[in-house]
């Protein structure tokens, strides 16, 4: 029965968010996986991540992905989905090939629960209509392999509308001051704490992101600032993600 219902309400969570999403600016779904790793256990579970994308390699999984690796000991991956739907996929695909590579399978998940203290998953959409992309970006293709996400745990509200307001507004300010490097607005779908937004931005790498926010805030000046004051009104709490794409960790798909 639980089950059910954590099935329903992640549904309905899903058809009212897609339902102010313009047509036009169709979301997709960022299945997440967290690792949370044991400090001398670095090593093993690097080993075996690696082998687990060589694995995928090897067997054709269709479900590519991307890992990072952040502060505190903590990795994810990430696999970009068209539907919630292929989730399920994913996870019968995934135990297909477990079966065909039992013993390589079988190493790999000794040696990650050897490293783990914890893991969560979840699910998250993208919002590309509270989202800002540049015409012309600062970074090129590839530059952007730092990785910030404001992770922002909201207060439930009886009309999330006012919170999209000042989204879009914080983008056309983004728009309207020229500024070169964007925002992408991510949601919850699946999450342990509920309702959750994470705000993406890239970067060269963390020096990078910090001596260029420096410049945005001055192009932005107040205006920004009061955008925060309203909508910090709708935040419980926050947390700042500082990562790394590892390329060694990551399958790019059988494809390429």
């Amino acid at each position: 029965m639980k089950r059910i219902v954590i099935a329903l309400a992640a549904l309905l969570c899903l058809v009212l968010a897609a339902n102010v999403v313009a047509q036009d600016q169709q979301p997709v779904f960022d299945f997440v996986l967290t690792h949370q790793i044991k400090p001398d256990k670095v090593d093993v579970h690097n080993d075996a991540m690696k082998d687990l994308a060589a694995v995928c390699k090897k067997h054709g999984f269709s479900h590519p992905y991307s890992c990072y690796s952040a502060n505190n000991f903590r990795w994810y991956l990430l696999s970009t989905m068209n539907s919630i739907g292929d989730l399920d996929g994913m996870f019968v695909e995934m135990g297909q090939m477990g079966e065909k590579a039992t013993g390589e399978w079988q190493s790999i998940n000794e040696r990650e629960q050897e490293s783990l203290e914890s893991w969560t998953m979840a699910v998250y959409m993208s919002r590309p209509d509270l989202s800002y992309v540049p015409e012309n970006p600062r970074l090129k293709e590839g530059e952007g392999n730092y990785v910030r996400w404001l992770v922002l745990r909201l207060k439930v509200v009886d009309n999330e509308e006012k919170i999209n307001d000042i989204l879009r507004r914080w983008a056309a300010l983004y728009k309207r001051k020229g500024i070169r490097d964007g925002f992408w607005i991510t949601v919850s779908v699946i999450e342990n704490d509920m309702p959750v937004m994470v705000v993406v931005q890239h970067a060269r790498d963390e020096a990078d992101y910090y001596e260029n926010a420096k410049h945005i805030h001055e192009q932005l000046g107040g205006e920004s600032e009061a955008l925060w004051k309203e909508f910090s009104q709708y935040v419980r709490s926050e947390e700042v993600i500082n990562a790394h794409y590892v390329e060694e960790h990551s399958y790019k798909g059988n494809e390429r």
